[in-house]
Protein backbone atom coordinates (compact mmCIF):
# COMPACT_ATOMS: atom_id res chain seq x y z
CA UNK A 1 0.00 0.00 0.00
CA UNK A 2 1.48 3.41 -1.22
CA UNK A 3 2.35 5.35 1.77
CA UNK A 4 2.61 2.74 4.58
CA UNK A 5 5.87 1.89 6.24
CA UNK A 6 7.30 -1.39 6.46
CA UNK A 7 9.94 -2.87 8.76
CA UNK A 8 13.10 -4.80 7.31
CA UNK A 9 16.25 -5.47 7.54
CA UNK A 10 17.46 -4.60 3.93
CA UNK A 11 18.35 -1.26 4.89
CA UNK A 12 21.50 -1.96 7.08
CA UNK A 13 22.44 2.12 6.88
CA UNK A 14 19.37 3.20 7.99
CA UNK A 15 20.58 4.53 11.52
CA UNK A 16 23.45 6.34 9.85
CA UNK A 17 21.82 9.66 9.11
CA UNK A 18 19.98 10.11 12.17
CA UNK A 19 23.60 9.81 13.57
CA UNK A 20 24.83 12.91 11.47
CA UNK A 21 21.47 15.01 11.49
CA UNK A 22 21.79 14.69 15.16
CA UNK A 23 25.77 15.28 15.42
CA UNK A 24 25.42 18.10 13.40
CA UNK A 25 22.72 20.10 14.97
CA UNK A 26 23.96 19.48 18.43
CA UNK A 27 27.79 18.97 18.15
CA UNK A 28 27.26 15.89 20.77
CA UNK A 29 29.53 12.92 21.57
CA UNK A 30 29.08 9.91 19.66
CA UNK A 31 28.70 8.24 23.42
CA UNK A 32 26.38 10.16 24.13
CA UNK A 33 23.69 10.29 21.39
CA UNK A 34 24.67 6.78 21.27
CA UNK A 35 23.48 6.13 24.94
CA UNK A 36 20.75 8.49 24.43
CA UNK A 37 16.67 7.20 24.77
CA UNK A 38 13.39 9.02 23.99
CA UNK A 39 12.34 7.65 26.88
CA UNK A 40 13.64 8.31 30.51
CA UNK A 41 15.66 5.01 31.69
CA UNK A 42 18.20 4.82 34.76
CA UNK A 43 21.49 5.16 33.51
CA UNK A 44 21.13 6.75 30.23
CA UNK A 45 20.53 10.76 28.64
CA UNK A 46 17.15 11.35 28.13
CA UNK A 47 15.82 13.28 25.13
CA UNK A 48 12.81 14.92 26.62
CA UNK A 49 10.54 15.40 23.27
CA UNK A 50 7.63 17.18 25.21
CA UNK A 51 9.71 19.94 26.76
CA UNK A 52 12.61 19.78 23.30
CA UNK A 53 15.56 19.06 26.35
CA UNK A 54 18.18 16.57 25.39
CA UNK A 55 19.83 15.58 28.86
CA UNK A 56 23.12 14.77 27.82
CA UNK A 57 24.08 13.17 30.88
CA UNK A 58 21.91 10.41 32.65
CA UNK A 59 20.36 11.54 36.33
CA UNK A 60 23.24 11.54 39.08
CA UNK A 61 26.30 10.18 36.53
CA UNK A 62 29.52 11.57 37.48
CA UNK A 63 30.69 13.52 34.10
CA UNK A 64 34.84 14.10 33.05
CA UNK A 65 35.31 17.56 33.34
CA UNK A 66 36.69 17.33 29.82
CA UNK A 67 33.97 15.16 28.50
CA UNK A 68 30.85 17.76 29.72
CA UNK A 69 27.65 16.51 29.04
CA UNK A 70 25.28 19.65 29.66
CA UNK A 71 21.41 20.11 29.30
CA UNK A 72 20.57 21.62 26.14
CA UNK A 73 17.97 23.16 24.33
CA UNK A 74 17.12 20.70 21.25
CA UNK A 75 17.11 22.61 17.63
CA UNK A 76 13.59 22.74 17.00
CA UNK A 77 14.86 21.50 13.13
CA UNK A 78 16.09 18.09 14.71
CA UNK A 79 13.06 17.99 17.35
CA UNK A 80 10.39 17.60 14.50
CA UNK A 81 12.95 14.77 13.27
CA UNK A 82 13.24 13.22 16.92
CA UNK A 83 9.53 13.79 17.30
CA UNK A 84 8.43 11.44 13.97
CA UNK A 85 11.73 9.13 14.70
CA UNK A 86 9.78 8.60 18.13
CA UNK A 87 6.29 8.17 16.67
CA UNK A 88 7.55 5.70 14.10
CA UNK A 89 8.56 3.29 16.93
CA UNK A 90 11.80 4.27 17.72
CA UNK A 91 12.84 4.07 21.59
CA UNK A 92 16.61 5.64 20.70
CA UNK A 93 17.53 8.26 18.18
CA UNK A 94 19.89 5.79 16.69
CA UNK A 95 19.39 2.46 16.26
CA UNK A 96 19.48 -0.59 14.61
CA UNK A 97 16.75 -2.96 14.70
CA UNK A 98 15.39 -1.40 17.38
CA UNK A 99 18.69 -1.36 19.75
CA UNK A 100 20.72 0.99 20.34
CA UNK A 101 23.95 1.19 18.83
CA UNK A 102 26.97 0.39 21.18
CA UNK A 103 30.25 0.89 19.19
CA UNK A 104 31.76 3.98 17.30
CA UNK A 105 33.78 1.30 15.49
CA UNK A 106 31.33 -0.22 13.54
CA UNK A 107 29.65 3.31 12.86
CA UNK A 108 32.86 4.53 11.67
CA UNK A 109 33.11 1.13 9.45
CA UNK A 110 29.98 2.64 7.95
CA UNK A 111 30.74 5.89 7.45
CA UNK A 112 34.08 4.72 5.76
CA UNK A 113 31.46 2.71 3.17
CA UNK A 114 29.45 5.17 2.41
CA UNK A 115 31.57 8.21 2.52
CA UNK A 116 34.92 7.61 0.48
CA UNK A 117 36.65 10.78 2.21
CA UNK A 118 39.63 9.23 4.89
CA UNK A 119 39.64 11.86 6.93
CA UNK A 120 35.61 11.43 7.73
CA UNK A 121 35.13 9.61 11.32
CA UNK A 122 32.12 9.80 13.76
CA UNK A 123 33.68 12.83 14.88
CA UNK A 124 33.93 14.61 12.26
CA UNK A 125 30.70 15.60 12.32
CA UNK A 126 31.03 17.49 16.27
CA UNK A 127 33.71 19.70 14.79
CA UNK A 128 31.26 20.39 11.87
CA UNK A 129 28.95 22.13 14.56
CA UNK A 130 31.51 23.66 16.05
CA UNK A 131 32.60 25.52 12.81
CA UNK A 132 29.30 26.14 11.58
CA UNK A 133 28.23 27.85 15.07
CA UNK A 134 31.54 29.63 15.44
CA UNK A 135 30.62 31.15 11.59
CA UNK A 136 28.03 33.25 13.00
CA UNK A 137 28.83 36.35 14.50
CA UNK A 138 25.22 36.98 16.56
CA UNK A 139 26.03 34.10 18.60
CA UNK A 140 28.29 34.43 21.84
CA UNK A 141 31.69 32.37 22.38
CA UNK A 142 30.07 31.94 26.11
CA UNK A 143 27.06 30.17 24.63
CA UNK A 144 28.71 28.20 21.58
CA UNK A 145 30.96 26.90 23.93
CA UNK A 146 27.98 25.53 26.27
CA UNK A 147 26.19 24.39 23.81
CA UNK A 148 29.00 21.96 22.82
CA UNK A 149 29.80 21.14 26.08
CA UNK A 150 33.56 22.70 25.52
CA UNK A 151 35.41 25.03 27.62
CA UNK A 152 35.48 28.74 25.91
CA UNK A 153 39.83 28.17 25.67
CA UNK A 154 39.32 25.07 23.36
CA UNK A 155 36.71 26.42 21.83
CA UNK A 156 38.96 29.50 20.80
CA UNK A 157 42.22 27.72 19.98
CA UNK A 158 40.72 24.95 18.03
CA UNK A 159 37.56 26.99 16.08
CA UNK A 160 38.71 30.89 16.76
CA UNK A 161 40.12 31.16 13.42
CA UNK A 162 36.50 30.74 11.68
CA UNK A 163 35.41 33.84 13.89
CA UNK A 164 36.53 36.81 11.73
CA UNK A 165 33.39 38.96 13.02
CA UNK A 166 35.46 41.31 15.03
CA UNK A 167 37.73 42.32 12.12
CA UNK A 168 34.32 44.30 11.19
CA UNK A 169 35.69 47.16 12.12
CA UNK A 170 38.79 47.18 10.30
CA UNK A 171 37.30 45.96 7.40
CA UNK A 172 34.79 49.61 7.31
CA UNK A 173 38.12 51.78 8.27
CA UNK A 174 39.85 50.09 4.92
CA UNK A 175 36.86 50.43 2.76
CA UNK A 176 35.95 53.99 3.18
CA UNK A 177 39.57 55.06 3.06
CA UNK A 178 40.40 55.93 6.43
CA UNK A 179 43.41 53.72 6.57
CA UNK A 180 46.81 56.25 7.22
CA UNK A 181 44.66 58.85 7.83
CA UNK A 182 45.10 60.77 11.50
CA UNK A 183 41.62 61.22 13.06
CA UNK A 184 40.57 64.25 14.58
CA UNK A 185 39.82 64.32 18.64
CA UNK A 186 37.25 66.27 19.73
CA UNK A 187 39.56 68.19 22.14
CA UNK A 188 41.70 69.49 18.60
CA UNK A 189 44.50 67.00 19.36
CA UNK A 190 45.23 63.98 17.47
CA UNK A 191 44.36 60.03 18.14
Amino acid sequence: LAGTQVRTLYRPRRHLMPYIIMAMYTGTRSSRMFSASFIRQKGRPWIDLEEGVFHRSAPGEDVPKNKQAPTIRIPLRLLRHMRRWYKLGRRYPIEYNGQPITKSKALGKLMKECVPDKDVVPHSFRHTAATWLMKRSELSIHDIAGFLGMSMEMLDRVYGHHRTSHQTGIDDAITAGGIGKTKKRDDGGEQ
